[in-house]
């Protein structure tokens, strides 16, 4: 098939051929192309006649070549029209139509100038059109004879322009196409054509079009280089000879250089292109370096000459051809190059005068030229010629005040150039450059508003600068200064903005520019201060400054990581401080510290910005600054470089974020989020989100974020509001993961932010505290106060919207009158004293009532409560009567109007039709309170509130009892309302009140039934009053229960229980005792449970009280319900759902059993939602429909919006389990459901922030529980491109590193944050660790059944993760978790036998490794098996117990040397083990644990506490000579170092060293007696000696090693009464020899003395060693414990260490510890003590001042006093206030010269702070002056003269003779 139609295709195209022929003959023959025939046209037929096929074929010659002519001008078309064209050609030359030779074809080119322009452009045309789509081989012969033709047509001066034009398309044809015919005619054309382009007349195109047509003819340049050379230079001849002419320059002459230049940049372009392209270059540097010097010269005459402005163009063509070709060579050139570029711009007075003859596109020009010279020499650049450019007064830098922006746009781009140039030297000069200038223009600001005053903090270097400032000053304004500042500061801090990024700058090159920002930031932080004078001023130029230090600083900050991404496979940076390379880890402290110290100097300028008194841009580049540190950080971590770093032990680069930006600017952003513009505090927003992404923000400080993003939920705008909810959403769990659920009053984090506001003072104050006690001294008026009325009794259709703010302004003039008014009371001078804590400034107060409707609120509130005083309680409400009865109304309405069925609330607003709302509620029950305070106020005064009126002070101490009355009226109602807002601590308050009422009515109603007779209505009377007060009790207890205040429960149970139980009857008493100790309030006892998250226990006891039938009949139906409530709560807390099933069934059972009583009615569930909670157990049990099948029983109105708090969230939560029941494909119904849930939360969250973070944690943990719910369905189906999901986990993710503190935890919370998780990202790292640290909170809270379900959870979700050392951890934490578990239930054995093999696998060893992730997990099993064995001790049966650990361990049974267990094995056989071997093994696998402890992680400071420990103790009873102490190694040679069976006496060396020495003091005393006496062998020694005298000394070696030894376990210094064992040992071993040898020879007894002591010395120090090893461990613990979070790393410092309490208590246990072995073996120790008190911070040693300075003198070794001194002199430079004042008292304690050592330590702190010692000796002195009276001092003056009197009378009697 394929084949038949190409066959088709052929046949047609073969029948078309003829028709196509026959239609070009008749176009040929056509009358219109008649003219190209020549006379021969009548030859062809008459005009229109058919074409004549036959005389194509038989005409003669001439007609042939006429035909050509024809075919070479008309054919036009495509490639087939070149085949036509040969074809037809070939056909004449066959047929004899054309003749073979090819000479004839030239008539072409003859004739066509002598006819006619049109038909020679058409032949031209013609002939371009044959050569260039010809085939080149055929054609070639053609070429030469055109060539030829074409040189004629140049050389006639008849060519017309357009003719030549045409004759240059066709030449370039031909030189591209015919290169080799075309070189021989080549220099005749060039010639030619040269002639035409210097015609003096020539248009600039026409000369552009010959001049262009060099170009193609590059090949031919390069082919004749000599040629070309020899042209450049005739070239540059010519323009010399007419730059030289002195005549005037002419405009003929200006066209004819003009003309000059264009062809010699022309050809220089077109040889040059082609020599580089050969790589030839190498041949014309010389002749172009010459020509270039020459060029120059002329082109600078020509300028002075003709000028500029004309030649500009030209001059910069050359300029920028030979830079092109010489590159780095141009350098050399380049001062005269630019010296004519920028002759035109020379500037005179501080003006451009050049630039008004120039337009800006020719500035502009210049500029561009001038930068591409530069850009050419690459770096050859130099540096003298930059600093021409950038000199001040230079015409190019007045560019940068041209009118136009884009010569400034290129004047900027020429200065980046340089400062961003590849060499180090022009960068340096160009920067120094501009350094020099901007301190010029800051001296001619400084000049402009100073008027001459100088900044005593910045050198004097006005001089220096006086001369230039001066020049300049005269010729610019102060707007002119002022814009060339900013452009100084803007290129410079462009000039990194992009330092690093590029690929191909090396280390080097980041690295200069690394050094470079370190100085420019220096430079301008001490010369270019943006908070100084003169900046202060110019807001401008602060802003750019600020914007400056911004880029600089990310550049400084990022740079070691920009270097080391190009060390991608090393672990070496560039260089450390001292210019050696270090790899990552050791250059880690280095790069830290250097972080440290950057963002320390640049937090300070951030914070500075931030100020309330900035402008509006400085705060928001401020803001964007913190963002930029955030996103690098964000790299960082994300980049694989850092993860190296980090693995490196580098951890510290984190660290000192943390400290830094929590310390400078962390609390500047806080506080600008009550910034009264709406951007900043938007920005704010922002950037706290980015800084608990980056986790930047250090954990003690998560609290801080979270109350003030609780605070910024009353902003007026409802999108902020939005913003900071999702801020508070994102910390929430992280601040109760660290701080729990209960208000601390010592929140060091949040008062740190007041007083950042406040200036610097430490006061702290909440704006409730102070706008409760503060008031205006002008009375509100009567208008306001009725809106105030009006808003609380939810009458809100009758408010203006927005009056809070309307209401604040109103006062805004008198806000500077809120002055501290205090009662005056005469009799107390400390009633104002408060009043000095609250010194809030009016501009404080004024910005948080413009940002924050609930602080206006509260305040309007209070503000009405003083007005009603005023006005003696008469309102638009009526009299005071009224307005009490209007406001009890409202109280009642309360509770009321939270029942009102919500099906009408609107899902946007959160308002219903009826308008109530949470808020007026809450701010009612404030303003009754307020109101309550200031009646009593005004009846009784207070030492807090001001005085009120006298009017108003006389009416309401009139009215005193009315009012008493009512409130006591009102405590019902108050009490009910709090309740039904959920506001906890106002129930808490009022139903204190009511208990108050309720005792003294129990009293009395006691009273009355002593008294009275009828038994019946006083039993009724105490029912009544009974049910009363349990009811009261259960209102507050739970209450105290939700706040978490278990302690307030117990106090107030056992107050309960003292003054209220007595009601019950006594026919009941025997009852109550069946019930406890607290009978009748036996209940609270499970709230205190539930109150300490102990809700197992809770559980439990209330499921006991419901079995007692006493127990029910004394709580009644209303008791039983609360139980029952509380139950459901519990087991709903712990989601134990098998656990209430099973309670549910008991409890029907028991309504069974109980059924006809009183109280089996309220055995029910009923009002428990029950149908909420059963969906919720059957979504976490996987079962989804029948978790909807029970949604579908709950009440329609469960989603509907309500204002009762309670149901609120409870609706949200069912909103969100409806969302996680969806299936993927429903999102729009989960989108839905989600946003319901939060509008369900707003109102709630809002009000309950009033009340503080405990009462708003709830509402917020649900907030992050949705975000995370949302975020996660993003990421998993991959729409979570911003990273919002990170952001939701960063916080707590930050936090789940540490453990979490178990105190006050509610642990319904985070198993609610648990179950979204584990929806949302189930194997997730946080999922995993959160739920690891949950399992822990139930441990300690005893709730064991929840840790042992969540421990089976963790264990299925590991078994889901796919193997990595992070799952390997987490087994490992999760198998010791189990462990202490155990321990928690009881099961103390078990659990020790347990850890036991968990950890026995590495204590045998000696050394261990220290490289392995879960090595602090090690650690911390050691240190706990250590304690429980200490702990445990008296209550374990360790025989039973020990064998079973030996046991579990064969390594220890294979050890030889395990006498100890081998023992055991075998009295385990026979059922018996001493208590001696029990307590040997068990203090050696408690020192084994603990050694092992601190080698596995030698950064546990708690490891190397107990270790000091344990050695301290073994050093004591070693001593002592205490059975207890080890004296070898049985199980573990990891205490060989510690224990030692031969460190207790001299070995088997030593003893025969001391034989010898005493042998040969022997030999040498009776040498001359040997000789004559028997002698007998010495054993093992060449010595012979007579019998005698080896008995002698055998004797005195056994006596003289008894009491070495003896003296080696001697007791210190301290309590050897000051003397020491070694002057003992020598008196108590010369005696010895004396009394063997009496005439011994002193000198040797001496040299004896002396080489025994050098032995017992060595002894010595071994039995002492174990004090050595102690004090190693105490000071380990105190340089680990005190170290700076910088040092710590990022979670070392954030331990259990610092959440635990008594830290100091073991600082100072250590210390005291280090000082008594300091004192007692400071000598024996003395290197090892040395060494480590250098290691430990002085801080530790603040708390023994006292102790050091007893011991400074009287110690009696002097190395322990220098020592000691030492100590003393290191805390003399830390902190002098605490050792001048003892130093000083102990030195005037001397009658004559002090110590040595006093001395030292007086002369150093007078050497460093000699005020200070003055100060204090003068202190001293004038204490003593009021210390002793003048009568005492007369006294002993008195004395001392009567004393001195009776002395010379006694003497001069002795005297008479």
């Amino acid at each position: 098939m394929d084949t038949q139609k190409e066959d088709d295709l052929e046949r047609e195209k073969e029948d078309g051929e003829p028709e196509r022929e026959f239609e070009l003959e008749a176009a040929m023959y056509s009358s219109s192309n008649s003219l190209l025939l020549g006379s021969d046209g009548s030859a062809l037929g008459q005009h229109g006649g058919p074409p004549r096929s036959g005389v194509f074929r038989h005409s003669n010659p001439r007609m042939g070549e006429t035909l050509l002519r024809f075919l070479l001008c008309a054919i036009r078309g495509p490639a087939q029209s070149a085949k036509i064209m040969q074809g037809l050609t070939n056909e004449l030359e066959t047929q004899g139509a054309l003749p073979r030779s090819n000479s004839q074809v030239s008539s072409l080119a003859t004739c066509a100038p002598s006819s006619d322009n049109r038909a020679a452009e058409m032949a031209l045309a013609g002939l371009h059109e044959f050569f260039n789509t010809g085939d080149a081989n055929v054609i070639e012969g053609y070429a030469s004879p055109v060539l030829r033709a074409c040189q004629e047509i140049l050389e006639d001066e008849r060519t017309s322009l357009t003719l030549l034009r045409s004759l240059l398309n066709l030449l370039t044809v031909l030189s591209v196409k015919f290169t080799r015919c075309f070189q021989s005619h080549f220099a005749d054309i060039v010639d030619l054509l040269l002639g035409w382009a210097l015609v003096p007349d020539l248009s600039d195109t026409d000369r552009c079009i010959i001049t262009d047509t060099f170009l193609q003819f590059q090949k031919l340049w390069v082919g004749n280089l000599q040629f070309s050379l020899n042209l450049l230079t005739k070239f540059l001849g010519d323009m010399e000879v007419l730059a030289q002419d002195a005549t005037p320059g002419t405009l003929q002459q200006l066209r004819r250089l003009l003309a000059l230049v264009s062809c010699f940049v022309t050809v220089l372009q077109a040889t040059a292109t082609g020599v580089l392209e050969m790589n030839l270059l190498e041949h014309i540097i010389e002749p172009l370096q010459e020509m270039l010097q020459r060029l120059l010269t002329c082109l600078l005459m020509v300028t002075k000459k003709f000028g500029n402005t004309k030649w500009l163009k030209e001059s910069s063509r050359c300029l920028i051809m030979f830079a092109d070709i010489l590159k780095e060579r141009f350098a050399n050139f380049y001062p005269a190059a630019m010296d004519i570029l920028f002759r035109c711009l020379e500037a005179k007075n501080g003006v451009v005068v050049g630039a008004s003859a120039l337009s800006s596109k020719q500035i502009q020009a210049v500029l561009k030229t001038n930068l591409l010279l530069m850009s050419a020499q690459r770096l050859a650049l130099p540096a003298s010629a930059v600093q021409n450019i950038l000199k001040m007064d230079s015409s190019f830098a007045y560019l940068r005040l041209h009118p136009n922006h884009l010569v400034t746009g290129v004047a900027a781009a020429t200065y980046l150039f340089l400062l961003k140039h590849a060499s180090n030297e022009v960068v340096l000069q160009a920067i120094n450059s501009l350094m020099a200038e901007l301190q010029i223009l800051k001296d001619l600001l400084s000049k402009t508003h100073s008027a001459g005053i100088h900044d005593p903090e910045e050198p004097d270097n006005r001089n220096h600068n006086q001369a230039a400032a001066d020049s300049l000053g005269r010729v610019l304004s102060e707007v002119e200064v002022v814009a060339l500042t900013r452009f100084d500061l803007m290129v410079l801090a462009n000039s990194f903005s992009d330092t690093g990024k590029a690929l191909s700058d090396s280390i080097h090159m980041v690295h200069y520019r690394f050094e470079r920002a370190k100085e420019l930031s220096k430079f301008i932080i001490e010369k270019l201060n943006p908070f100084k004078n003169p900046f202060i001023w110019y807001l401008e130029l602060q802003y750019t400054l600020i914007q400056s230090l911004h880029r600089i600083c990310i550049v400084i900050v990022f740079g070691k990581h920009t270097i080391g991404e190009r060390l991608p496979e090393t672990n070496v940076l560039f260089s450390g401080s001292n210019g050696k390379s270090h790899t990552l880890a050791e250059t880690s402290k280095e790069t830290s510290m250097a972080v440290s110290k950057n963002l320390n100097v640049y937090g300070v300028y951030i914070a500075k910005a931030l100020h309330i008194s900035a402008s509006l841009s400085v705060k928001l580049e401020a803001l964007d600054w913190v963002s930029s540190l955030c996103r690098g950080m964000m790299t960082i971590i994300n980049d694989e470089t850092f993860q190296f770093y980090c693995y490196q032990g580098c951890d510290d680069f984190r660290a000192c974020w943390h400290t830094c930006l929590s310390k400078n600017i962390l609390f500047p952003v806080l506080c600008a989020a009550s910034d009264r513009d709406l951007k900043v505090r938007f920005w704010v927003a922002s950037v706290l989100q980015l800084l608990l992404q980056a986790k930047l923000i250090y954990p003690v400080y998560f609290e801080a974020v979270a109350n003030v993003a609780l605070e910024k939920l009353g902003d007026p705008d409802s999108s902020l509001q939005s913003a900071f909810r999702k801020v508070l959403s994102l910390v929430v769990p992280a601040a109760l993961y660290l701080g729990g659920c209960i208000e601390k009053d010592d929140n060091y984090a949040y008062k740190h932010i007041i007083s950042y506001v406040k200036g610097g003072s430490r006061k702290y104050s909440h704006w409730k505290q102070v706008f409760t006690i503060k008031h205006l001294s002008q009375s509100s008026r009567s208008q306001q106060l009725v809106y105030i009325l009006n808003y609380i009794s939810q009458r809100s259709q009758v408010v203006p919207s927005g009056w809070f703010q309307r209401l604040v302004l109103s006062y805004h003039g008198n806000l500077k009158s809120w002055l501290p008014k205090p009662h005056k009371d005469p009799l107390n001078s400390e009633a104002g004293s408060l009043w000095l804590d609250l010194n809030v400034d009016c501009e404080t107060l004024e910005r948080v009532f413009s940002t924050n409707n609930l602080a206006a609120a509260w305040w309007s509130i209070h503000e009405a409560a003083r007005h009603c005083i005023t006005v003696r309680l008469r309102t638009h409400l009526g009299g005071p009567t009224q307005t009490f009865a209007a406001l009890e109304r409202m109280l009642l309405d309360v509770a009321q109007l939270l029942q009102v069925d919500s099906g009408q609330r609107e899902s946007s607003s959160g308002a219903s039709s009826l308008g109530v709302h949470l808020l007026p509620m809450r701010l009612l029950l404030e303003f009754v309170e307020s109101l309550k305070k200031q009646i009593y106020n005004a009846y009784e005064g207070s030492a807090v509130l001001p005085a009120a009126p006298n009017q108003s002070a006389l009416f309401f101490r009139a009215n005193k009892k009315v009012c008493e009355e009512w409130f006591a009226r009102i405590c019902e109602a108050l009490m009910n309302a709090s309740l039904a807002i959920q506001c906890n601590a106002g129930t808490f308050h009022h139903t204190a009140t009511r208990l108050q009422d309720l005792r003294n009515a129990a009293a009395s109603t006691l009273r009355d039934m002593a008294r009275s007779q009828t038994v019946d209505n006083s039993q009724s009377l105490r029912v009544k009053l009974l049910n009363d007060v349990l009811r009261i009790l259960r209102h507050a207890s739970l209450a105290l229960s939700r706040l978490h205040e278990s302690d307030a429960i117990v106090g107030l149970q056992i107050w309960a229980t003292s003054t209220f139980g007595a009601l019950p009857l006594d026919d009941s008493s025997l009852g109550l005792k069946s019930m406890g100790a607290f009978g009748l309030f036996g209940w609270m006892t499970g709230l205190i449970y539930q109150a300490r998250g102990q809700y197992e226990n809770a559980t439990a006891h209330f499921t006991h009280m419901l079995q007692s039938e006493e127990a029910l009949s004394f709580m009644g139906a209303d008791g039983v319900q609360f139980v029952i409530a509380r139950i459901i709560e519990s087991y709903v807390a712990l989601t134990d759902w098998d656990s209430l099933d099973h309670w549910l069934q008991e409890l029907q059972l028991l309504r069974a059993k109980h059924a006809g009583k009183s109280y089996a009615g309220a055995l029910t569930t009923a009002g428990n939602e029950m149908n909420a909670i059963h969906a919720l157990a059957r979504f976490d049990g996987g079962d989804v429909q029948g978790a909807w099948g029970y949604l579908d029983l709950t009440p329609q109105s469960s989603s509907e919006l309500t204002v009762d708090p309670r149901q609120a969230l409870r609706r949200s939560e069912q909103m969100l389990l409806q969302a996680m029941l969806r299936t993927d494909s429903q999102e729009k119904e989960i989108k839905l459901e989600t946003e319901k849930a939060k509008a369900m939360l707003e109102e709630a969250l809002l009000v309950s922030s009033i009340d503080g973070l405990p009462e708003a944690a709830a509402y917020a943990t649900q907030f992050h529980c949705i975000y995370a719910f949302e975020r996660g369905r993003r990421l998993r189906f991959g729409h979570d491109e911003s990273g919002d999901f990170a952001s939701v986990l960063s916080s707590l993710q930050h936090a789940v590193q540490v453990p979490m503190n178990p105190l006050q935890q509610d642990c319904l919370l985070w198993l609610k944050l648990l179950r979204v998780y584990h929806v949302v990202l189930p194997e997730s790292k946080s999922t995993l660790q959160l739920c690891q640290q949950v399992i822990r909170l139930a441990r300690k809270q005893t709730n064991f059944q929840l840790a042992h379900r969540l421990c089976q959870e963790l264990l299925s979700g590991i078994s889901k993760r796919h193997k990595d050392d992070f799952s390997e951890w987490l087994v490992a934490s999760l198998q010791y978790e189990s462990i202490l578990l155990l321990f928690a239930e009881g099961k103390c054995e078990e659990a020790i036998v347990e850890l036991w093999s968990l950890v026995c696998s590495y204590i045998p060893f000696s050394t261990l490794s220290v490289s392995a992730s879960d090595n602090m997990l090690k650690a911390k099993a050691c240190v706990k098996l250590s304690f429980w064995l200490k702990e445990k001790y008296s209550d374990i049966h360790w025989p039973n117990l020990l064998p079973k650990m030996s046991l579990d361990n064969p390594k220890f049974k294979a050890n030889d040397s395990a006498t100890n267990l081998d023992e055991g094995a075998s009295s385990r056989e026979t059922g018996w083990m001493s208590a001696s071997s029990c307590n040997l093994i068990v203090e050696e696998v408690v020192g084994a644990s603990i050694k092992a402890a601190t080698l596995l992680c030698p950064n546990m400071s708690k490891a190397w506490l107990s270790y000091a420990s344990w050695c301290y103790h073994q050093a004591r009873a070693s001593l002592s000579g205490d059975c207890a102490a080890l004296r070898s190694c049985n199980l573990s040679p990891i205490l060989i170092q510690e224990v030692s069976s031969d460190g207790t006496g001299l070995l088997e060396e030593e003893v025969m060293q001391v034989r010898a020495i005493i042998m040969r003091a022997f030999l040498k005393n009776e040498k001359a007696n040997l000789g004559s006496e028997e002698i007998l062998p010495w054993p093992d020694t060449e010595v012979y000696m007579n019998s005698e005298n080896i008995n002698f000394v055998e004797l005195l070696v056994q006596r003289t090693v008894y009491l070495m030894q003896s003296a080696a376990g001697a007791a210190g210094v301290e309590n050897s009464d000051g003397e020491s064992a070694c002057s003992l040992l020598v008196a108590q071993l010369q005696r010895e020899v004396l009394n063997i040898k009496h005439n011994i020879d002193p000198s040797l007894m001496t040299s004896l003395m002396n080489e025994l002591i050098d032995i017992w010395w060595t002894l010595r120090k071994r039995r002492v060693s174990l004090f050595g090893h102690a004090a190693h461990g105490f000071l380990q613990y105190l340089s680990l414990s005190n170290r700076t979070h910088l040092e710590q790393g990022p979670w070392k410092s954030y331990n259990l260490d610092v959440l635990k309490h008594g830290r100091e208590d073991c600082t100072l246990r250590a210390t005291l510890y280090i000082l008594n072995i300091l004192l007692n073996y400071g000598v024996e120790l003395g290197e090892t003590l040395e060494h480590g008190l250098m290691t430990v911070p002085p801080v530790p040693w603040q708390e023994i001042i006292p102790q050091l300075f007893a011991r400074l003198s009287s110690h009696p070794e002097q190395q322990v006093r220098k020592q000691l001194e030492g100590l003393l002199i290191t805390l003399a430079k830390l902190s002098p206030w605490a050792i001048v004042y003892p130093t000083l008292v102990d030195i005037s304690a001397y009658d004559g010269e002090p110590s040595e050592e006093l001395q030292c330590i007086l002369d150093c702190l007078v050497k460093v702070h000699p005020k200070l010692v003055q100060d204090v000796q003068l202190m001293i002195l004038e204490l003593g002056n009021i210390t002793v009276l003048w009568e005492e001092q007369w006294l002993s003056t008195l004395q001392d003269l009567h004393a001195g009197r009776i002395y010379c009378q006694c003497s001069s009697m002795l005297d008479l003779p």
